[in-house]
């Protein structure tokens, strides 16, 4: 079977399995009161489910089935890919598992922050140990490859960042959704459709969420609670996704570090693993700057996010989504383009300083909007 034709297949898939089990989920929710508890900072109101990310690991394990199943069955390369990297699947698998076990019981019970930590340091040591995990940090802070068990390290710590900064940034309709589907077509294209590397099986499951992450958006910003067809990603799908972009970026890391990128040959492997993530990493970093310096918890919940702030200023939940993935499609490309020319560091320096210098603008802007 040819690629776009299996990718074709992948896609309807994908969308026919989450549309089938979302709307079932959804009419569960509503008949069971599974809602999201509203406080002083929800920005909804009324009462609606946060199960929608129920469906985001079983969708890609069918469709992910079905596609290496059909590939086989007429010739296709995709289960030899599968046995060649059997015990990396499985860590995968496992690691989701973990994240989806933990984020259900999350989205119904509210779990304490640490045991919620527990639970990614599982799932960070299953990925290292079966094989995913970074090995080179190729010229952050100077370093190049690492030895095993500080690679292990780096890995569960920025396995812990990126899934914390995917769920923190989860506070508008569509806006996890929206970066998250972003991340993964810059994969796509990044990504090559080459058999001799377990890269098909990643564009296969970029495809097969992409899918997903539509269905889900349909409901989440078209659906109402007064339809009852409304609902929210929660930690179940937040929490899958950050594990699952991760994974991505390390492999897209390793096939660049030997230059098998078809479309970026000259960048830091680094920086093209993860550009698609730097606004909700660069985000988290700086609320989190920000309660430390008025001496809060870093896990205190505020109304400091980047979309809180542009709905200070008066813009709509929609109009705040549409200009954050802008300016992530721009801070994308500003990332990927300044690593071709100029060092790492001074690449990870430079961005920091203007999203710093960005921030502080759009405050006073704020507090001036405030006065008039």
């Amino acid at each position: 079977m040819g690629k776009w034709t299996l990718l074709a297949l992948c896609f309807v898939l994908g969308l026919t399995i989450s549309w089938f089990l979302l709307s079932r989920v959804i009419k569960m929710a509503y008949r069971h009161n599974y809602f999201d508890k509203l406080n002083p900072r929800k920005i909804h109101h009324g009462n609606i489910p946060r199960l929608g990310g129920v469906t985001f690991f079983p969708t890609m394990l069918l469709t992910m089935f079905v596609a290496i199943t059909t590939d086989y069955l007429t010739g296709g390369p995709l289960l030899r890919q599968f046995g060649d990297n059997m015990l990396q699947v499985c860590g995968v698998v496992g690691a989701g598992l973990v994240m989806y076990t933990f984020g259900l019981l999350d989205d119904m019970k509210d779990l304490r922050y640490m045991v919620k930590f527990g639970s990614q340091i599982i799932a960070g040591l299953i990925l290292c140990f079966t094989g995913t995990w970074i090995d080179d940090l190729h010229g952050v802070l100077g370093l190049q490859e690492l030895p095993t068990i500080t690679g292990y390290l780096v890995t569960v710590l920025t396995f812990m960042f990126i899934v914390n900064a995917i769920n923190f940034i989860d506070g508008i309709d569509g806006l996890a959704s929206s970066l998250s589907l972003l991340a993964l077509v810059y994969f796509m294209l990044l990504l090559p459709w080459n058999v001799n590397t377990p890269s098909p099986l990643y564009v296969v499951a970029c495809v097969a969420l992409a899918a997903n992450l539509i269905v889900f958006m349909c409901y989440n910003l078209g659906g109402s609670e007064k339809k009852k067809n409304k609902i929210f990603m929660g930690d179940t799908g937040s929490t899958f996704l950050g594990l699952i972009l991760l994974v991505i970026a390390i492999e897209v890391i390793r096939l660049q570090a030997v230059s098998q990128s078809p479309i970026l040959p000259g960048g830091n492997a680094i920086i093209l693993g993860f550009a698609p993530l730097t606004l909700p990493c660069y985000d988290v970093l700086r609320v989190v700057f920000h309660r430390i310096r008025n001496k809060k918890s870093p896990f205190a919940p505020d109304n400091n996010h980047l979309h809180h702030k542009f709905m200070h200023l008066g813009l709509s939940q929609h109009a705040t989504l549409a200009t954050i993935i802008i300016l992530s499609i721009t801070l994308i490309f500003i990332m990927v383009l300044l690593s071709m020319v100029i060092e790492v560091n001074l690449v990870l320096v430079v961005s920091l300083c203007v999203w710093m210098l960005f921030n502080i603008a759009l405050t006073k802007r704020i507090e001036q909007t405030n006065k008039q």
